[in-house]
């Protein structure tokens, strides 16, 4: 499957995502800038992931992009087809679906994440004692039943998260001015 005109087929008729401006929507601006695209006219700007689903299975948009956990239920029953994971990679709940990167655009990166974040002036030993706290909990059986709804736990050290809030920062920061978005 040609993800581009495939994607461009169906958004020409109307997309979502899960909020004017949140992540999934600024990922998909991220997207429509590789492929040159401005299609920001279309968009049905959801107040949550829950209305962009009801909408796309009702069919009054052709396209959203939406969380993996989100969308895995309604793809596995047939209600929804999955055209690309806009990840780098392939979700082991969903090893047909291909990620962005072998659809030939390996920038295009907007999976979901979740980290801890704690106050500057944490003692170190405090910080510590939190992660390793979040390592316990991160035994076997919680990552199975995450891993069961599409959630891939990928524990960091604080300092490497550190790091990767800044690429993000970063990175996204460069897709929001090019769209031209801006606080209320």
């Amino acid at each position: 499957m040609n993800v581009r005109a495939e994607f461009l087929r169906r958004a020409d008729r109307g997309f979502c995502a899960a909020g004017e401006h949140a992540f999934a929507h600024v990922g998909l601006l991220e997207y429509l800038h590789h492929v040159g695209v401005h299609l920001d006219n279309n968009l049905a700007a959801n107040v949550g992931a829950a209305p962009a689903t009801t909408d796309l299975i009702g069919g009054h948009v052709q396209v959203a992009v939406l969380s993996l956990s989100i969308l895995q239920p309604h793809v596995k029953a047939g209600r929804l087809r999955a055209i690309a994971r806009v990840a780098g990679k392939r979700a082991a709940t969903m090893p047909a679906v291909p990620a962005m990167a072998e659809a030939g655009y390996p920038d295009v990166n907007a999976d979901n994440w979740f980290g801890m974040l704690a106050p500057v002036a944490i003692p170190k030993e405090v910080s510590a004692r939190l992660h390793a706290a979040l390592a316990a909990a991160a035994d076997a059986e919680t990552k199975e039943r995450l891993s069961a709804q599409g959630v891939e736990v990928a524990l960091s050290t604080p300092e490497n998260f550190t790091a990767f809030l800044r690429h993000e920062y970063a990175r996204w920061g460069k897709v929001i001015r090019a769209a031209g978005i801006r606080a209320d």
